[in-house]
């Protein structure tokens, strides 16, 4: 079976409606008070079967200028349009209005169906044709058929639907290739089945039973059941009025614009990078008008902020970024209309090419013209250009399918294909699960590189840069394990090229080595100090005047003189001598042997002391637990283990 959306377009009262219902013996006015008023609110919808596989969805919008909003609604998901002209009034207003949105849309193909003929004289027929095929030149409707009707005696309804036919033969179907779209037009509750949702499945197909997640809210629901043009149906395809059954939500948690789509793949986006086009009539686009966009079933507020450009003016096109005031949900490639905030006028539309920008300083002229050539990629590159373009933006952080699938409106199959052919070209890779351009992967190493031999000119005489230093330095937060994997990627593809050694996690340049002299030299002259100072040695900050040298340098010196156990860290300040901390450890356990407890004073008398030293010693040794701290005394843990087990006998 072939679906295909045909969309009704023209100003209001033009018999939009009844020509529908002549078509299809469906009345698409459903609201009571539609029917009352004679005129289409809200969105109708019919289906008109032309043959055995061939199926023709129809959405009939409003033509008031005020419902514009809801005529927007219907046109996103339409193949084919429909422009209704009444022969007893001709071109009007929201005439000009619709065709130009369905020019924005880039609908490629269509009809105009020139209603009321019982009404007019024919050599009135004859003028008003002239007129409008004057009215349509330059636009997709240029060239099409223009078929006088009348829904009320049936004059050349047999004809339009053989012209619908003709058309809807040529239309490229929707791939049902594609991620699984559905923007909701409508959205009900329906006694013993509970929330329904309908609209045009743009892309890829469903089937009953499913997971699927409503966006923006992001709630994943299970479908209970699918119906399609009023028939049950165990599978739903692109390019079918579908109406889904959900289940786990309520009909007051959805909205139109709302999208069903498969869970775990696109992402509402406040950000979007877009073409835009200024209809001839508008008044010029300027930066910060706060703007409606319309793509979809959805309408959300922003503002533009132009790329390159002070304003763009009627009949021009240009690249902005626009800041939405609450998440859409779209994909590269969808078109859009922009409204003015108010006065409520279509101003233009265009295309959405990025829905996940990187953000950029306004400020910054190169970063705009890098932006602008970004955009032309998505906007006119072919599919191999576009991905590897957006995993090249992603930086070292990279991209994953999921995300891909996610991010531009194309066949699942192409896009693995694509990203087969960069992976076997050499222009992307693959870091557990996600995609990295290899240029920005191969950049990386160049600033890993820099960043060991910046810190072996810093620190001649330390082994070699803490793997931790190095995610520090690329600001890489602790709980970021994506990045992470980047990082230890490329150091491990750089030890493989024998560019560093990696030793525990400590990094260095293979052609580093210590100036093993010079820090022998320094670290004969420390080990002296701190042997003659006994418990009382040299504070850091002292080495630092008595040697005339950088604290840090010193701070180095201590900390591997500590690392070969030839001295003791007790603090950032202290440092002893290993084998006076030997011969503390001895005398001290020999003294509570005997004594049981000792305290800071008699600690300070009897290692010959100050109060200075004897304080960080005794608390390093109630940090080891060699001694336990009970009330203003030391003891032996071992001691006080052995007196606990006597005393528990």
């Amino acid at each position: 079976m072939r679906y295909v959306t045909l969309g009704t377009a023209g100003h209001i009262d033009h018999g939009k409606s009844a020509l529908v219902e002549a078509l299809t013996g469906i009345n698409p006015d459903r609201l009571k008070e539609e029917k009352e008023r004679g005129i289409t609110i809200d969105l109708g919808f019919a289906f008109l079967d032309l043959s055995d596989d061939l199926r023709i969805g129809i959405v009939d919008v409003p033509g008031h200028e005020r419902l514009i909003k809801n005529m927007l609604a219907g046109a996103g998901g339409i193949d084919i349009v429909m422009l209704v002209i009444a022969a007893d009034e001709g071109i009007m207003p929201q005439t000009k209005e619709h065709l130009a949105i369905c020019n924005l849309l880039r609908i490629k193909k269509g009809l105009v169906a020139l209603t009321k003929y019982d009404l007019v004289e024919e050599d009135w027929i004859s003028l008003i044709m002239e007129d409008i095929k004057e009215f349509i030149k330059g636009s997709f409707l240029e060239g099409s058929k223009i078929i006088p009707v009348s829904s009320k005696s049936g004059h050349n309804l047999d004809l339009l639907k053989d012209t619908i036919k003709e058309i809807s033969l040529q239309v490229e179907p929707k791939s049902s290739g594609g991620l699984f779209r559905l923007p909701v037009d409508r959205v009900f509750t329906m006694k013993g089945f509970g929330t329904v949702v309908t609209g045009t499945i743009l892309s890829g197909k469903i089937s009953k039973e499913d997971t699927v997640e409503l966006l923006p809210q992001m709630i994943k629901l299970r479908v209970r059941g699918i119906q399609s043009h009023n028939r049950k149906v165990s599978e739903a395809i692109a390019g079918q009025r579908t109406a889904l059954n959900l289940q786990g939500v309520e009909k007051e948690d959805i909205i139109r614009g709302n999208v069903v789509t498969l869970p775990g793949f696109i992402h509402p986006s406040s950000l979007l990078d877009v073409k835009i086009e200024i209809l001839k009539e508008a008044p010029p686009l300027k930066l910060r008008d706060r703007i409606r966009v319309h793509t979809g079933t959805t309408e959300a507020i922003g503002r533009v902020i132009l790329i390159g450009t002070k304003d763009i003016v009627p009949e021009e096109e240009g690249f902005a970024r626009v800041r939405l005031e609450s998440p859409l949900t779209a994909m590269s490639g969808d078109r859009f209309i922009i409204r003015r905030f108010s006065p409520l006028e279509t101003l233009g539309g265009g295309v959405i090419l990025d829905t996940s920008p990187e953000r950029f300083r306004t400020k910054i002229k190169s970063q705009k013209t890098s932006l602008i050539n970004e955009l032309k990629i998505f906007e006119k590159g072919s599919l191999y250009e576009k991905l590897s373009r957006k995993i090249f933006s992603k930086g070292f952080y990279g991209i994953d399918t999921n995300s891909l699938y996610g991010w531009i409106n194309n066949n699942l199959k192409e896009i693995d294909l694509t990203l087969e052919a960069l992976k076997n070209n050499g222009e992307i890779i693959l870091i557990d699960g996600r995609y990295l351009h290899r240029s920005v992967f191969d950049s990386l190493k160049k600033d890993i590189f820099s960043s060991i031999e910046e810190f072996h000119r810093l620190n001649p005489i330390k082994g070699g840069m803490p793997k931790e230093s190095i995610s520090s330095k690329f600001q890489v937060p602790g709980s970021n394990l994506e990045i992470r994997k980047v990082i230890d990627k490329a150091l491990e593809n750089m030890e493989r090229e024998g560019v560093i050694f990696i030793e525990q996690e400590r990094v260095k340049l293979s052609s580093f080595k210590v100036d093993m002299k010079d820090y022998e030299t320094l670290n004969q002259k420390i080990l002296e100090l701190y042997r003659k100072g006994g418990t009382q040695p040299p504070m850091r900050e002292e080495l630092s005047s008595i040697l005339k040298m950088d604290d840090k340098k010193i701070l180095d010196l201590l900390k591997i003189s500590a690392e070969k156990g030839q001295l003791v860290r007790i603090n950032d300040t202290l440092y002893l001598d290993k084998l006076k901390y030997d011969n503390i450890l001895d005398e001290l356990q020999g003294y509570l042997k005997v004594k049981n407890e000792i305290t800071v004073a008699e600690f300070r008398d009897i290692f010959k002391t100050s109060r200075k030293y004897a304080v960080p010693i005794l608390e390093y040794l109630d940090g080891i637990k060699f001694t336990l701290r009970v009330g203003d005394k030391r003891v032996l843990r071992t001691q006080l283990s052995s007196q606990k087990f006597i005393k528990n006998l």
